[in-house]
């Protein structure tokens, strides 16, 4: 709205203390056709992005769609607001929260199969089951179309005139749709952590991979998710 269709500058001046005005008239009868014109086109694209197949819907690319036609329903609620303004007898538009509350109950509604190789009494499964779950995706279930595969290898580590045993843990995460056979997000974590006792050097280890990844894949993920919106 910074630049408003069908308004041209008119009279300028200067008051007693030197602050300038400038008057902008609009030509109602462009600014009519221009808006509606603008509307029309803006619930065409709307429909557009929400009119798919449940199965399109209910993925991370209908969350997208439907938070694009959030943006797009924001613009036309305004748009249609300076018609009323003008007096332009316009129908009620969708208020752009409605998408998004609707983006995020398809989120809600997207279940994470996370599955992880050589993990610890199932902490790291349950570290990233945390954030998918803050985020409000579901997680479990088989043949999903969303799927987490994470690698963990462990090593012990010595170092000359060092008492400590070291523990090096090393990462390998991948989001992937499974439908179109696609990596979305690659992650990858290596720790390492010491203690007098080797069992307590890997519990030490695996430690502050749960940490690292509730830290970091969160801000990942979360990222991930902000550029597939736009």
């Amino acid at each position: 709205m910074d630049n408003l269709v069908g308004a041209e500058i008119g009279e300028a001046w200067i008051d007693a203390v030197g602050t300038h005005y400038v008057a902008a008239i609009l030509n109602k009868s462009r600014a009519a056709r221009d808006y509606t014109n603008m509307v029309n086109v803006n619930l065409s694209m709307i429909d557009r992005l929400t009119d798919i197949s449940a199965y399109e819907k209910y993925s991370l690319n209908g969350h997208a769609r439907f938070l694009y036609a959030a943006s797009i329903a924001d613009m036309t609620v305004a748009y249609g607001n300076l018609l009323r303004q003008i007096g332009v007898s316009i129908n009620e538009i969708v208020n752009g929260d409605n998408y998004r509350i609707e983006a995020q109950n398809i989120i809600n509604a997207i279940p994470v199969n996370i599955i992880v190789q050589n993990d610890k009494s199932g902490r790291i499964e349950a570290a990233f089951d945390r954030v998918f779950h803050s985020l409000g995706f579901q997680s479990g279930g088989n043949n999903l179309r969303y799927m987490l595969d994470v690698d963990i290898n462990t090593e012990s580590v010595e170092y000359p005139d060092n008492l400590n045993k070291y523990t090096r843990i090393e990462l390998n995460a991948n989001f992937i749709d499974t439908s179109l056979q696609t990596s979305l997000l690659p992650y990858n974590l290596i720790e390492r952590q010491g203690h007098i006792t080797q069992t307590e050097a890997d519990n030490r280890a695996y430690l502050a991979a749960e940490r690292k990844i509730e830290e970091e894949y969160m801000i990942l993920l979360n990222n991930f998710l902000s550029c597939v919106r736009q």
